[in-house]
């Protein structure tokens, strides 16, 4: 829900700077691997939700596949979505493979959203990402709401199930 949320926060600021007075068609590309079915469902779906929910623009996805850090491909994926005029490009979801989607997107302008786990990040690499937005939770953020959960209820221990031990780990 607090994806839908953040997005229209950031189409209503983009419609509201272009000054647009009619419905427009916002082309907003995304990068997906062929085993991502299932965020590519959650994607379309989310651009769908939106289309119903707020009728001055419409939402035209751009989805483009490619293999696992191909960083060659992606570059060549995302130059295309830029020509194809996309005002905002999702993943992909790899750190390793969205470091040139970001420098790309930081170069011309256009915002690049992530939603994926990620290290906390130098000072440089922020100064090189200013165009990047993470809609995954910082891991300090997240473990400060665990612990105000346990403080609200009173309780004196919990338990969080995780369905993979790469989760477990993000939150040490």
């Amino acid at each position: 829900m607090w994806k839908y949320a953040n997005f229209a926060l950031f189409i209503f600021v983009q419609f509201i700077c272009t000054g647009a007075t009619s419905p427009r068609r916002l082309p907003v590309g995304a990068f997906f691997t062929l085993d991502e079915v299932d965020e590519e469902i959650a994607f379309r779906a989310m651009v769908a939700k939106m289309n119903r929910d707020l009728p001055y623009f419409e939402l035209v996805p751009i989805i483009r596949y490619y293999k696992f850090d191909d960083s060659f491909t992606l570059e060549q994926l995302t130059c295309d979505i830029i020509a194809d005029g996309a005002v905002a490009i999702f993943g992909p979801s790899s750190r390793k493979s969205s470091g040139i989607v970001s420098s790309i997107c930081h170069s011309i302008g256009i915002p690049h959203i992530v939603y994926n786990w990620r290290e906390e990040e130098s000072e440089a690499e922020k100064q090189e990402r200013t165009m990047t937005v993470n809609l995954f939770p910082d891991t300090l953020e997240f473990s400060k709401a665990y612990a105000d959960i346990v403080k609200e209820h009173g309780w004196n221990s919990f338990a969080v199930i995780y369905d993979s031990a790469e989760v477990i780990l993000l939150q040490q």
